[in-house]
């Protein structure tokens, strides 16, 4: 689990036991945590409650501190606009590509940065095919974030040739167990099926996966690509290269990253916190 789990897994055991109140509850947290990891220990508490508990909505931070989270956070994401960090294309590939054919968790690590999936979607939900060759193009579906993009597939590109991609792909999934049965699945009509079906089932396992493995595809990121880069920036390298060399003409920047990512086609501001690399 966690940090944020345990804790609020052990706050929601004295709140039900009422030995704390939700005020003091909040109080408490902000006098030892910062507010984004208070926060993420409301949000789990409140994920355990019933709406209609009289605590639901008292366990929530207090409007100024909200405001600041917001500025600050904006704040952030115009200083990655204006600095954006220079990427060498051939260099990131090749060390992705290279990873995509070692060790069990570098592979894992190497097909997200080759396709800018999350996690989980490598190590629990995703489906791949070819969908165009020459164009180096893969049909994906197993968006994880919301049940509207789960049903649903999406047309990606892939940084390195798609026919090397799906052997690595294939010889990964053999070693691993994702969430589904790899080999009843057929299509993408039968994976989306599959996922619209046992959605609430699939999110839980994926905050399985996300706790068994985040830490350690973390630390492959920081020691093959540098202390200062996550896995997430994995996600944003490959927006960055999919922009430049795969973006059709006719469509914005904002709605082909925001496609790609598998977020709502209304959603075209998530995208922004992407926006923290440029090809060089």
């Amino acid at each position: 689990m966690y940090k944020y789990e345990i804790e609020g897994t052990f706050l929601l055991e004295k709140l039900e036991n009422n030995n704390i109140k939700p005020v003091q509850l909040v109080e408490n947290l902000l006098s030892k945590y910062s507010s984004s990891h208070c926060k993420k220990i409301l949000g789990y508490i409140r994920k355990k409650l019933d709406k209609n508990d009289v605590n639901y909505n008292m366990l929530v931070l207090p409007n100024d501190i909200i405001k600041k989270m917001k500025i600050d956070y904006s704040k952030k994401l115009v200083q990655n606009h204006k600095e954006l960090i220079a990427i060498d294309k051939i260099k990131h590939i090749n060390c992705i590509d290279n990873l995509a054919n070692q060790t069990l968790y570098k592979t894992g690590v190497g097909l997200a940065g080759l396709t800018g999936r999350r996690c989980s979607e490598i190590f629990g939900t995703g489906f791949f095919t070819i969908y165009d060759v020459k164009m180096n193009l893969l049909k994906f579906s197993g968006c994880i974030k919301g049940k509207n993009n789960a049903v649903k597939s999406v047309i990606i590109p892939c940084l390195n040739n798609v026919k090397i991609f799906m052997k690595q792909w294939s010889r990964f999934v053999k070693n691993i167990n994702l969430l589904y049965d790899y080999k009843s699945i057929n299509n993408h009509q039968e994976h989306i099926k599959w996922f619209e079906s046992n959605f609430e089932t699939i999110k839980r396992g994926c905050i399985k996966i996300n706790n068994r493995v985040s830490k350690d595809l973390s630390l492959i990121v920081k020691k093959e690509l540098g202390n200062k880069f996550t896995f997430k920036d994995l996600r944003a390298i490959y927006i960055a290269l999919a922009i430049k060399f795969y973006k059709p003409d006719n469509v914005s920047q904002a709605y082909y990253t925001s496609n790609i990512l598998g977020h709502s086609e209304n959603d075209l501001q998530t995208q922004n916190s992407y926006m923290k690399y440029r090809i060089i």
